[in-house]
C-alpha cells in the first residue's frame, strides 16, 4: 500500500517531519530551575538600576535559539534601553568565567508596578489638586520615562494644566505651580546695580510662579527685559537680551 503513495507525497511527507522535528529542537526551553536563575539575574538587574524587585513582575520569553546548554554559572547582563525598563527587552547574559566566554540572549516582558497618586473624580483645567483628590494606588507603569508620577506631597497644591479623568496616574507633564503672576498684570521690577537701586513700573507678557523668570515691558519707555518673579508684586531684573 505504502509503494502505492507517489514519490512527491513521499518526499513531501519525509520533509514535514524533519521541520516538525528541527521546530522541537530549536524551541525547546530550559527547565523551572535555569527559568528561575534567569529570572532571579534580571530582577538583580533591574535591582542595580535603583528598581525595587518588589515592585516588578517579570515575565520570561525566550529567543528562537534554543538555550539547552545554559550554564547557571557568575554571569554580567547587559542591555541597550537605558533608564527605567519596561515592556519587551533583550537582555545579553555574559558569562564572566575566564574559561567560558560565551553568551545568550533571552527576551523578557517587563512590567512595573509601583504606588503612585491616583485622581479620585476628574479635575478640570487649572483644579488646585488637594489631598482630598487623590488616592494612593499599586499600578503597572504605563507613563513615558521621562513623564514620571508626582509624589502625593508634591501633587497637593499645584493645579492642573488641563482637564484630567477620573483614574488616570497624576504625572508631572499634568500639573504646575499656582502662577502668581499672569499675562498683563502691572508690578514693580526692583533693579540692584552695584550702588543703584530703583523700581520701574512694568507689564507682565506672561505668568508664573515665584522663582520664574518671564518677559516684562517698561510701562513708560516700552522697552522689554526678563525678569524673575518674586511675589505677586515684584519682580526682580535680569537681564535686557532676549
Amino acid at each position: 500500500m505504502i509503494n502505492m503513495i507517489p514519490t512527491k507525497i513521499k518526499l513531501f511527507i519525509k520533509y514535514l517531519f524533519l521541520i516538525l522535528v528541527f521546530s522541537a529542537i530549536v524551541h525547546a526551553k530550559p527547565d523551572t530551575k535555569t527559568i528561575t536563575w534567569i529570572e532571579n539575574n534580571i530582577y538583580t538587574f533591574l535591582s542595580d538600576r535603583n528598581i525595587s524587585k518588589s515592585d516588578n513582575k517579570i515575565k520570561v520569553n525566550f529567543n528562537s535559539a534554543s538555550h539547552d546548554n545554559i550554564i547557571q554559572a557568575p554571569v554580567t547582563i547587559s542591555c541597550r534601553k537605558q533608564g527605567l525598563i519596561t515592556g519587551k527587552t533583550v537582555f545579553t547574559f555574559s558569562y564572566s568565567d575566564k574559561n567560558n566566554n560565551e553568551s545568550f540572549q533571552v527576551v523578557a516582558d517587563i512590567s512595573r508596578f509601583t504606588n503612585v497618586p491616583v485622581l479620585k473624580n476628574a479635575v478640570d483645567r487649572h483644579h488646585i489638586i488637594s489631598e482630598a483628590d487623590l488616592a494612593v494606588q499599586f499600578v503597572e507603569v504605563t507613563w513615558r520615562g521621562n513623564d514620571s508620577p508626582v509624589s502625593l506631597n508634591k501633587a497637593v497644591g499645584q493645579r492642573t494644566k488641563r482637564y484630567i479623568p477620573q483614574g488616570r496616574v497624576l504625572t508631572e507633564s499634568m500639573i504646575e505651580t499656582v502662577p502668581v503672576i499672569k499675562r498683563g498684570d502691572q508690578v514693580n521690577m526692583n533693579v540692584v546695580n552695584k550702588n543703584i537701586s530703583l523700581s520701574i513700573p512694568v507689564i507682565c507678557q506672561g505668568k508664573g510662579a515665584p522663582g520664574d523668570v518671564i518677559k516684562v515691558r517698561d510701562a513708560m519707555s516700552n522697552k522689554y527685559y526678563y525678569a524673575e518673579i518674586q511675589n505677586a508684586s515684584i519682580v526682580i531684573f535680569k537681564t535686557n537680551k532676549r
